[in-house]
């Protein structure tokens, strides 16, 4: 044998050791965190993409930044989209603390498929309170420092700014929750009284309608589920964002699906009639759609949750050349 057999450099007493002082050194230098793990709600199994994705949850965690000159990547750009931010930052964080603080309930989680891989996951998001930034992960590397002592610390996590994408965001932690909340993109539900109709929507709530027509046992209904963004008492009128769909491995999926509009559907399941109820979870509020909102308003809704949105200047310039009324008004028109 050509090394020292007097040396060695796998004893589980000096790997421990290394750890700790890893540790103790994130816990002095480091920052505190919030690891917020991605939940996919529904995967497309052939792009293997997620077409829904849920954030229900964050885990404290220090975590140490490896770049203290400042963020990487390309910074601030100037594309043809308008100004794009693609700053970059690479936190250190010790693999048995994620373990002790995160992967455990990961892994006894049936929603989260973490059971045989036990480490951050690409996809899944950062939040730095001190920077105020939410992050998600891109890359993991799992292998530097490089098996000093015959092991692997720490995880490096290469992290860009969060880019919301219309996925659910409800951790618990305000913060965090609020990306959701400005940037989602709503939908106006025009509501009418009826029979059963009674209550006041709470901001923030979850609100549901039973889906005619799909059932996936002989006593399950579908649900679409959304949550309440403003609600206009006197005028009926409330505001929705995060529209979700309660079975992603029915078809068709939740993309497929709006809120019904008519006041009575017979549904598939033990054919029973039922009023389509919009039901408030923490109210009990409930009312029946009328209308759904016009594009219109929804361009104006859009420009209330960012105020340097153009939807509805494009529509009024594009209304003077542009020929909606066809199919394609870009194409063929009768194509």
């Amino acid at each position: 044998m050509p090394r020292n057999v007097y040396f060695s450099q796998g004893a589980k007493s000096e790997q421990n050791l290394y750890e700790d002082i890893t540790i103790e050194g994130l816990k002095i230098y480091g920052h505190d965190a919030y690891y917020i793990p991605r939940k996919i709600v529904n995967e497309d199994g052939i792009f293997n993409e997620d077409q829904l994705s849920e954030f229900a949850a964050s885990y404290a965690i220090e975590a140490y930044v490896q770049n203290d000159g400042g963020y990487e990547g390309d910074g601030e750009l100037l594309s043809k989209f308008g100004l794009e931010i693609r700053d970059q930052i690479t936190l250190v964080i010790a693999n048995r603390r994620w373990e002790q603080l995160i992967g455990r309930f990961l892994g006894a989680d049936s929603n989260y498929d973490r059971k045989i891989i036990r480490r951050p996951m690409e996809g899944d998001l950062i939040y730095l309170p001190f920077v105020k930034g939410l992050f998600e992960i891109t890359f993991v590397e799992m292998e530097e420092p490089f098996y000093q002592l015959q092991n692997l610390p720490t995880f490096q996590l290469k992290c860009e700014l969060f880019e919301y994408g219309g996925e659910a965001i409800d951790t618990g932690f305000e913060e965090v929750d609020t990306y959701e909340t400005q940037f989602a993109q709503r939908e106006t539900l025009n509501l009418s009284p009826g029979t059963g109709a009674i209550g006041s929507y709470i901001i923030g709530e979850d609100v549901f309608q039973l889906i005619p027509n799909l059932s996936v046992s002989p006593n399950a209904k579908r649900k679409l589920f959304a949550e309440v963004a403003t609600w206009d008492s006197p005028n009926l009128r409330l505001e929705v964002y995060g529209r979700t769909f309660d079975c992603p491995s029915a078809s068709p999926n939740s993309t497929s699906f709006s809120f019904s509009t008519s006041p009575n559907i017979n549904f598939a399941t033990k054919g029973v009639s039922s009023p389509q109820l919009l039901t408030g979870l923490s109210s009990g509020a409930k009312y029946y759609v009328s209308s759904l909102g016009d594009q219109a308003q929804q361009f104006l809704d859009m420009k209330d949750t960012d105020s340097d949105a153009d939807n509805s200047e494009f529509e009024t310039i594009g209304n003077n050349f542009i020929d909606f009324s066809v199919a394609n008004p870009f194409g063929l028109p009768d194509v």
